[in-house]
C-alpha cells in the first residue's frame, strides 16, 4: 500500500463516515500482532482507533460492528503500540524518530505521544531539537500537557516564528469558529503578544491579508495589538499592494458604474438601466427631471430613479451572505473572524454605488435647477411632516451651500442622530419631546430605534433556514445526474423550470429530498411531477432568504397575509418591531461607528471627536464621505416616510406578537 493510501484521522464525524471509516476497520482487522511496525505504521494505527472511537462516540455509524470483535482487536492494537513506544523510549529513540514521520502524519505525532504520554520522556534539550525540522507550532498548540511542560521553550519559539505565532493568536482570540482550541505557554505576557505582532509587521514576510486582520482586528485584553502596530501594518500592507500592481502581477478586478443624465430616455418611468457582469449603467431622462420638480418627486428618484432601496424600502447595498461566492469563501477573510463586517466581490462594488449615485443627481440638480438636496430633506422635516402628518416641532438644520465639505460631514453627523431620537420620541410618546432628547446625550443604538410598525421586520428561523437552504443554495438538490442540461443552481431553479420526477433523483439525494417531502414544502402532481405546494410561500422564503430580511408592510400591501401567517404556523418565519432589520442596523454600525465592527469607517466618531483627517489634502474625502453619510440621511427619511403612509393607511400586520 502506498504511503498516500494510508488512514488518516479526521475529526468531523462527516468526513470519515463512509471511506476513511471503513480503512479504519479493515486496517485494525486485519492487523497482525505478529508484524513489525515502524513510527509511522503505529501512527497509522492509532489513527484508525480515533476515526472509529470518534464515529461511535458521535453516534454516527452503525454500532454493531462490535459483534465483530472490533473492541478486542483494538485493545490488542493499543497494547502494541504502547509496547513499540516502550522501546523507543527505553532505546533512547524516541525523539529521533520524528526524522522518519511522513510528511501527512506530522500533525498527528504529538497527538500520538500526548495520548501515550511518551512525551513526559522527551527531555527539553531533545524537544527543541524538533524544531530543526520546521515543527509547526500549529500541530503542537493543541495540546495542553505538552505546552505546560516546555512552557518557556514553546514561548521562545513563537518569537522565532513570528508568521506563525500571530496566526495562531488570530486564531485563538478573534476566529468565529471556535472548534479548533490553541493553548498558550503560561509565561506568554500580553507584552509578548503585543512584541509578536510588532515584530511581524517589521519581519520581510509580506502578506497583505494578515497586515490587513492586524489593522483591522478588535482590541482584546488577553492579545492586544498596539495602535502603532496597526498603523505600521496599515502603511506596510499599501506599500505591498502598490508595489504588486504597478509590477503588472495578478489581477485586477474592476467595476464601471456610470450616472449620465440625456435629452430622453425611452422609459416610462425615465431611466434606463443596463448591467453587465460588474458594470452598471444608469441613464436618467432630462426631461423627466425637468418636468417633475416637485419635492416629493425628487426625493422618489431616490428610490425609483437611483435605487438606494428595493421595493421593500430594504438598503441596497448591505452585506448579504446569499452573495457570497467562492472566490469570497477563499479570500474573504473578514468572513471568518469576530467583529469585521463581512465582505464579498458583491458587496465591494454596491457600497460605493449609492453614494456615486446620490453625488451625481445631486450635484445635477444644483447644476441644472438651482435645487439642493439638503432643501428638500429640511422641508420633509419641517413642513411635509406637519403638513401630511400633523407632526409638530420636528426639526431639521442641513449644512449650508457654503460649507466646506468637512463642516457637512460634522453638521450632517449630529442631524442623523438628532433625527432619529426626534422620530423615536414620537413612536414612544406620539409627539416630539424635546426637553427630554435634550438632558441626555447618548448615542444612537441603531438595533433599537423602534418602529411604528408592529412586526415590521420578517427574518427565517432556524427551521426556515434549513428549508431555505435546501431549496436556494444545496449544491446536492440542484442537479439530475447524467443530464447537463439538468444542472441548477439551486433545487428551486431545478423544479420551477423543468419537469422533475422523484424517482430521478439518486440516493444521496433522497434524505434532504424526503425533508422537504415531509414537511410538504414539495409534492406531486397526478402525473408524478415534483411540484411546490405552496409556491407563493416559497417564493417569500426565497425574498428572505436572499435579502436576510422581509418587509411586512410590502408583504401586507401585496394582499398576502394569510401566506405570511401560515409561514409563521409553521415556525418558519418570525419578526421584530425596529425601524431598522439586523443587517441594516449592522450596516449603519459599520459606517458610523465601531460599536459592532471594528474594520467600519468610523465617520460618526472620526468627524464628532475631531480625529478625521486634517492634513489639508482630504477635501475629496470628505467629499466622499459626505455623500456617504447624506445618503444614510435619505435611507432614513424614506424609512420615516413609508412607516408614517403604512400608519396613515392603517396597514396591519399579518400576525402581531
Amino acid at each position: 500500500m502506498g504511503d498516500r493510501e494510508r488512514v488518516q484521522f479526521y475529526k468531523y464525524p462527516n468526513l470519515i463516515n463512509g471511506f476513511m471509516y471503513d480503512k479504519s476497520i479493515n486496517l485494525l482487522l486485519n492487523y497482525s500482532e505478529e508484524s513489525n511496525i515502524d513510527i509511522n505504521d503505529a501512527i497509522e494505527l492509532f489513527n484508525a482507533i480515533r476515526n472509529v472511537k470518534t464515529s461511535h462516540d458521535q453516534n454516527v455509524l452503525d454500532k454493531s460492528l462490535d459483534t465483530k470483535g472490533i473492541k478486542a482487536v483494538i485493545s490488542k492494537v493499543r497494547k502494541r503500540i504502547g509496547i513499540y513506544i516502550f522501546d523507543l523510549i527505553k532505546s533512547n529513540s524516541l525523539s529521533d524518530s520524528y526524522k522518519n514521520v511522513l510528511s501527512m502524519f506530522k500533525g498527528d505525532y504529538w497527538s500520538f505521544l500526548n495520548d501515550y504520554n511518551a512525551y513526559k520522556s522527551i527531555s527539553n534539550d531533545l524537544f527543541k531539537s524538533h524544531f530543526a525540522f520546521d515543527y509547526s507550532l500549529q500541530m503542537l498548540l493543541i495540546h495542553k500537557n505538552i505546552v505546560d511542560k516546555y512552557d518557556l521553550i514553546i514561548r521562545e519559539q513563537m518569537f522565532l516564528n513570528v508568521r506563525e505565532a500571530v496566526e495562531i493568536l488570530i486564531e485563538k482570540f478573534f476566529a468565529i469558529d471556535e472548534t479548533k482550541m490553541y493553548y498558550l505557554p503560561k509565561s506568554l505576557q500580553v507584552a509578548d503578544i503585543e512584541k509578536i505582532f510588532e515584530e511581524y509587521v517589521l519581519s520581510d514576510d509580506e502578506n497583505p491579508h494578515l497586515l490587513k486582520l492586524i489593522e483591522s482586528l478588535p482590541s482584546d485584553p488577553h492579545c492586544h495589538i498596539l495602535d502603532e502596530t496597526r498603523i505600521k501594518a496599515k502603511a506596510k500592507r499599501i506599500a505591498i499592494n502598490e508595489a504588486f500592481f504597478s509590477q503588472n502581477k495578478g489581477v485586477k478586478i474592476t467595476a464601471d458604474f456610470i450616472v449620465c443624465f440625456l435629452e430622453s430616455v425611452p422609459e416610462s418611468v425615465g431611466v434606463k438601466k443596463t448591467k453587465e457582469k460588474t458594470n452598471e449603467k444608469i441613464e436618467i431622462s432630462k426631461d423627466w427631471i425637468s418636468n417633475n420638480l416637485d419635492s416629493p418627486t425628487l426625493m422618489n428618484n431616490f428610490i425609483y430613479l437611483l435605487n438606494i432601496v428595493d421595493q421593500e424600502m430594504r438598503i441596497s447595498n448591505t452585506f448579504k451572505s446569499s452573495q457570497v461566492g467562492a472566490f469570497d469563501v477563499l479570500f474573504g477573510f473578514n468572513n471568518h473572524y469576530k467583529n469585521l463586517y463581512p465582505y464579498s466581490m458583491s458587496f465591494a462594488f454596491d457600497k460605493i454605488r449609492s453614494p456615486i449615485a446620490v453625488q451625481a443627481y445631486c450635484q445635477y440638480l444644483v447644476k441644472t435647477h438651482d435645487i439642493r438636496i439638503e432643501q428638500i430633506i429640511e422641508w420633509f422635516y419641517k413642513e411635509y411632516l406637519l403638513e401630511e402628518f400633523k407632526i409638530k416641532d420636528f426639526f431639521c438644520f442641513m449644512p449650508t451651500e457654503n460649507s466646506s465639505n468637512l463642516e457637512k460631514c460634522r453638521t450632517i453627523c449630529c442631524e442623523i442622530e438628532s433625527i432619529i431620537k426626534q422620530y423615536s420620541s414620537y413612536v414612544k410618546y406620539g409627539y416630539i419631546d424635546h426637553n427630554l432628547i435634550e438632558s441626555f446625550s447618548t448615542p444612537v443604538n441603531f438595533s433599537d430605534i423602534p418602529s411604528l410598525v408592529i412586526d415590521k421586520n420578517v427574518y427565517l428561523t432556524e427551521e426556515g433556514m434549513i428549508v431555505a437552504k435546501l431549496l436556494f443554495a444545496e449544491p446536492t438538490l440542484s442537479f439530475i445526474s447524467g443530464k447537463k442540461e439538468l444542472n441548477y443552481d439551486s433545487f428551486y431553479d431545478l423544479i420551477n423550470e423543468n419537469k422533475v420526477k422523484l424517482n430521478d433523483f439518486n440516493d444521496f439525494q433522497t434524505k434532504q429530498l424526503e425533508y422537504l417531502l415531509k414537511r410538504e414544502i414539495v409534492g406531486a402532481d397526478k402525473d408524478g411531477y415534483l411540484l411546490f405546494k405552496n409556491k407563493l410561500g416559497v417564493v417569500v422564503l426565497k425574498d428572505i432568504f436572499t435579502n436576510e430580511f422581509g418587509s411586512n408592510l410590502f408583504y401586507q400591501r401585496l394582499n398576502i397575509k394569510a401566506c405570511i401567517q401560515k409561514l409563521s404556523q409553521k415556525n418558519y418565519i418570525h419578526f421584530d418591531s425596529f425601524f431598522l432589520s439586523e443587517n441594516e442596523s449592522n450596516y449603519f454600525n459599520y459606517v458610523l461607528n465601531k460599536k459592532a465592527f471594528s474594520n467600519g469607517y468610523d465617520l460618526r466618531n472620526k468627524y464628532l471627536h475631531g480625529t478625521q483627517p486634517k492634513r489639508g489634502t482630504d477635501e475629496n474625502l470628505h467629499l466622499s464621505n459626505y455623500y456617504m453619510l447624506l445618503t444614510l440621511l435619505i435611507i432614513i427619511t424614506i424609512k420615516i416616510n413609508d412607516e408614517l403612509c403604512a400608519k396613515f393607511e392603517a396597514i396591519e400586520p399579518a400576525v402581531q406578537s
